[in-house]
């Protein structure tokens, strides 16, 4: 009975932790001065702070050395920079010191989720299965979206902004009511699809599922880079399926270049065909972020804690680059541009302040040089030959795909998760 406890407080309670975070509905929040605290962030936190201090006792030495050493690693990554905004008068703001609480907060759930995942996973499919479930939760609510939700008044209320004009036609745009937003609706849902693939025994059913969360992933084709991440993605999947090429992290880096260079040529060419057909200012704008964050963080090369790095934007004095950059940005009509270039217009408008538009950039400023020695560490367990290495990899690269031009909200839960289990499964088999 004992054993079943400690395993149901290690594994399931993780599991219970997660769809807690997936079914509370992303529009709940509290507002404190313009820093949106969401309601699955704050019952992640306190899950994750009962479980650490709950089992702490049952960690091993070097367990417990890990993680007393990292969460005072985060803790000290606070102080320095609540020291560094003092030290320049700029502690007095408000919105800055409840930001700095959230991204402490946000990290804290996420390093010890890792932690937890890393020391205790023994059941890789049994998350697989959970993401894949959060996907059939998604077809559900999708077929009552589309077929039901106009006879329910409720709906109104539940779903907003159901439809997007091009080309004075209207089409349906699916967010859904766990996630609050289209496009990671649309990503989370592909995600799951390929938990979906690791199934064993695939019944009729499950093929139904994994063509609606196709559809899901396609409908929303406002947002027309995550159509051609998606085909990017699914072509990268069948050429590694039927080639059987054994993915490591240097293959994935390739393709992201890849991925990097082709997104621009193609986006080009679309524009200059058919200059309705997307958003080149959109686009310019985020490569243009991605610039200025980059050179942002090298003038600050500490690490900031999760996503603080546009709190540093103002500080940014590098006149040439801002020059240069408000002329790749169409003349800086972009409204990340005009943010990341120092203007309040954005803060204005939105109360709140543009942030990187990449994950690798977020996780890279939020972890400083740490984020070096951690991939570096990441590259020797995923090269370990063990079960589902190949569908986690592809996972975190569709993720990588999918966030590499977009800020994407409520999918770091997904990426911790699989770069956890990766690393769990290496390890072991490392040991074996």
């Amino acid at each position: 009975m004992e054993q079943k406890l400690e395993k149901f407080s290690k594994l399931n309670y993780i599991t219970i932790l997660f769809l807690g975070y997936f079914l509370i509905p992303g529009a709940l929040k509290y507002p404190i001065h313009g820093i949106l605290f969401r309601y699955e962030e704050i019952f992640l936190a306190l899950g994750i702070l009962s479980l650490s201090f709950l089992k702490y006792k049952n960690f091993n030495y070097d367990q417990k050395k890990l993680f007393v050493l990292c969460n005072l690693l985060l803790i000290f990554i606070n102080l320095i920079n609540i020291l560094y905004f003092y030290l320049i008068g700029r502690l007095s703001d408000n919105y800055l010191i409840f930001k700095l609480l959230h991204g402490y907060i946000y990290f804290f759930s996420l390093l010890n989720l890792f932690l937890i995942i890393f020391y205790f996973n023994k059941k890789t499919e049994l998350f697989l299965k959970i993401i894949y479930f959060t996907g059939i939760l998604l077809t559900l609510e999708f077929l009552f979206f589309i077929f039901l939700s106009d006879y329910f008044s409720i709906s109104e209320i539940i779903y907003k902004n159901t439809y997007f004009e091009f080309n004075s036609n209207k089409y349906p745009l699916f967010r859904s009511i766990f996630i609050g937003d289209h496009i990671t609706t649309s990503v989370w849902a592909f995600i799951s699809l390929f938990a979906g693939f690791s199934k064993k025994n695939k019944s009729f059913l499950d093929y139904i599922i994994f063509f609606l969360l196709i559809l899901i992933t396609f409908l929303n084709f406002e947002s027309k880079l995550n159509i051609f991440n998606s085909i990017f993605c699914i072509g990268i999947f069948l050429l590694v399926k039927f080639l059987k090429i054994n993915l490591n992290l240097k293959k994935i880096f390739g393709l992201i270049t890849f991925y990097f260079l082709s997104s621009i040529s193609i986006s080009l060419f679309l524009y200059y065909s058919n200059i309705n057909l997307i958003n080149l200012n959109s686009f310019s704008d985020r490569m243009v972020l991605n610039i200025f964050n980059f050179d942002t963080f090298l003038t600050l090369p500490i690490n900031l804690g999760f996503n603080n790095l546009q709190l540093h934007y103002v500080e940014n004095k590098n006149i040439l680059l801002k020059e240069i950059l408000f002329l790749l940005s169409s003349g800086g009509n972009g409204i990340g541009t005009i943010a990341s270039l120092g203007s309040n217009y954005y803060f204005y408008l939105w109360n709140t302040i543009t942030a990187p538009h990449n994950i690798l950039m977020t996780y890279f400023s939020s972890m400083g040089f740490w984020f070096i020695l951690f991939i570096i560490l990441f590259n020797r367990l995923s090269n370990q030959n063990f079960k589902f290495n190949k569908i986690l990899l592809i996972m975190i690269f569709n993720i990588v795909i999918f966030s590499f031009w977009n800020q994407i909200w409520h999918i770091d839960i997904l990426f911790i998760f699989l770069i956890a289990l990766i690393m769990n499964e290496g390890l072991k088999n490392e040991k074996s």
